[in-house]
């Protein structure tokens, strides 16, 4: 039987949706988190909720089916400040997901999001720090895809923005 996996940047409308009785759930998520705030989160994925309120949604689902966290790492959230930040975001979930998985950004031309000589250091803080959580840390995911999540912001391949249903009925009429 075909295990089903679910990545996602996890809105708390569609995880709110997931945690009614009736939703059909996946074998296993994995959440995107890539930030300790809704600033941090923002500049991978636009639009993104701010991780405070998405953690406890998050967690609900973790009860009912395995969750990882992942963070991508990159220049802008893997300074000292941001370990604290994740660090204290992220213990009062120790038990509660899978793993934290730390991968490695995948660099894209034209993107504004770079690697960060502070990858090791990062990783070993986390590793120490976080008590109750299971850290990995993946090098090469996403490297064989042409972006990921921020990485396929509008402004980098000069997408449209997107439309709300209702422009979309506007113009279609």
């Amino acid at each position: 039987m075909k295990q089903v996996k679910v990545t996602s940047i996890a809105p708390q409308a569609w995880v709110r949706r997931l945690l009614r009785a009736d939703a059909w759930l996946p074998d296993r998520f994995m959440f995107s988190l890539h930030g300790a705030t809704g600033t941090q989160r923002r500049a991978i994925i636009p639009r993104a909720d701010d991780p405070a309120t998405v953690l406890p949604l998050w967690a609900a689902v973790a009860e009912q089916r395995p969750v990882v966290v992942n963070y991508v790492l990159c220049e802008h959230n893997t300074r000292p400040a941001d370990e604290v930040a994740l660090t204290q975001l992220l213990a009062p979930y120790a038990g509660r997901f899978v793993l934290l998985r730390l991968s490695s950004i995948n660099p894209v031309q034209g993107s504004p999001l770079r690697p960060s000589a502070r990858e090791a250091d990062f990783i070993a803080a986390l590793s120490r720090d976080l008590e109750g959580w299971v850290v990995s840390h993946h090098l090469s995911a996403g490297r064989e895809a042409v972006a990921a999540c921020g990485q396929l912001r509008s402004e980098i391949l000069d997408l449209a923005p997107p439309v709300s249903r209702t422009g979309q009925a506007e113009a279609m009429s």
